[in-house]
């Protein structure tokens, strides 16, 4: 296939671009290979109340970026904010609108409070304005990955020598008919 476009898990549509977002970047979930089925990543565990409404994922101490620094919650809230600013040129933001506060109710013309948010360091809380039960997988789609920008205004398309990333794989080079990645000593 062709070379990645974009390491920046907003604006991935498709192959290649999201096959090196999931090497490069660790969402809450990832896919079990066989079932599909979503399996522990930065969330070890997660559960839900309000019948499937409200779920909480519990993160691993131990996740870090490629530059160290701990991967929290509130990274998840910021990077979530930041694809819902890009709007539609964040070609999977529609995946986000479930959650409350992503998109206007429908009588009024401004969002409710965002329903993701940061409990502490490790407890991500999210709201759905609709039950549903296999939001643990739709995490683990690429555009719910996070990643380090100081605050969800800098809506700019992340360049390659700007990516601080949280998964198995840094991007050590790209050249014209390359990509090269290397494994995180941070993983």
């Amino acid at each position: 296939g062709g070379l990645p476009q974009t390491f920046d898990p907003a604006f991935a549509a498709a192959p290649p671009d999201t096959d090196a977002v999931r090497a490069l970047f660790e969402g809450l979930t990832d896919y079990d290979p066989r079932t599909l089925a979503p399996v522990p990543a930065v969330a070890t565990r997660w559960e839900s109340s309000d019948e499937g409404r409200v779920w909480t994922f519990h993160l691993r101490e131990n996740a870090r970026w490629s530059n160290g620094e701990k991967v929290t919650a509130e990274d998840f809230v910021r990077s979530w904010e930041r694809t819902l600013k890009i709007g539609p040129l964040a070609p999977h933001t529609e995946l986000l609108n479930n959650i409350e506060g992503a998109t206007p109710a429908e009588d009024s013309e401004t969002p409710a409070r965002f329903g993701a948010r940061a409990i502490d360091e490790h407890t991500l809380k999210v709201t759905l304005q609709h039950a549903d039960d296999s939001f643990p997988a739709l995490v683990a789609h690429p555009v719910f990955r996070p990643v380090k920008v100081p605050d969800a205004d800098q809506t700019n398309r992340l360049e390659s020598h700007e990516l601080i990333s949280n998964g198995a794989f840094l991007l050590s080079a790209t050249e014209t008919n390359k990509v090269e990645l290397q494994r995180a000593k941070t993983y």
